[in-house]
């Protein structure tokens, strides 16, 4: 019985999901590079709203945070980082 609630729960949350989320406008807008913070002389970018990049003068940082599977209920939160001078 429990299992079963489980699934018509999960179903409902997926068709739900699938029917309010971000239409494909929404999420080619949201993946757009835009300028979420600006401080001084630096500006912070994200785009395909996962990777982040900031800029002071002519210094450039990329950095894109993920998680990677390390096994069985397993993740490892990772970075990747670039630095142009």
């Amino acid at each position: 019985m429990v299992i079963v609630f489980g699934t018509v729960i999960g179903s409902i949350i997926l068709a739900l999901c699938s029917v309010f989320g971000p239409t494909p406008e929404q999420k080619a807008e949201l993946d757009k590079p835009r300028i979420v913070s600006r401080f001084e002389d630096c500006e912070i970018w994200i785009f395909e709203n996962k990777h982040y990049v900031t800029r002071c003068g002519n210094h450039t940082v990329t950095e894109r945070n993920y998680s990677e599977s390390c096994g069985k209920g397993c993740t490892r939160q990772k970075v990747e980082r670039i630095e142009n001078e």
